[in-house]
């Protein structure tokens, strides 16, 4: 692990050879920054990628998500999200049309080319390893921020979500909220 001060350290443990062990890790050495790799359950460690955009993290921080299957598929949540094949190496983001800030992953453990995140705009699954992603319609999820209600009769309620607008609709509602 790098010397000197660091951050936060994100650790993941592979769940098909414990041995395996990834860890995230903010340093003030920029050197020090990036993806370690451990092969020995943590007694020794490799500096495998040492990009950016690994370190760099939102303010929620983020995790690193290992393959049940293969200890070499690692995926990195952040600001947008990104997947390894060859052990940390290298990495590619996940690609266009997924909403950013992805908080999280998970691997199905029958067939983990299935992957699922969640962002902040939603759920998002692959079926094909990470290679295409869809967003998972009519899930009824959203970050809100803040919420209001007016003095209508019946009342309406007002909320505003993380980078997904604001919605309104009245509190009597079966039928759904509008979006403005």
């Amino acid at each position: 692990f790098p010397a000197g001060k660091l951050g936060r350290i994100a650790i993941a443990i592979s769940p098909s050879s414990s041995n395996i062990l990834y860890s995230v890790i903010e340093s003030e050495q920029n050197e020090g920054k990036g993806l370690y790799r451990s092969e020995d359950g943590g007694a020794t460690w490799e500096h495998r990628n040492k990009d950016f955009e690994l370190a760099v993290r939102p303010f929620y921080f983020s995790r690193i998500v290992v393959d049940p299957r293969n200890p070499d598929v690692v995926c990195k949540a952040g600001l947008s999200g990104s997947i390894s094949k060859d052990g940390g190496r290298t990495f590619r983001g996940i690609g266009s049309g997924v909403h950013s800030d992805v908080h999280d992953f998970w691997f199905d453990v029958k067939d983990s080319d299935r992957i699922y995140l969640g962002s902040d705009g939603g759920v998002y699954r692959s079926w094909d390893g990470g290679t295409v992603w869809e967003m998972v319609k009519g899930l009824p999820v959203s970050q809100y921020y803040h919420v209001t209600t007016d003095m209508q009769k019946p009342f309406r309620v007002y909320g505003g979500l993380q980078d997904n607008g604001s919605w309104v609709g009245p509190s009597a509602s079966p039928g759904g909220i509008e979006a403005r």
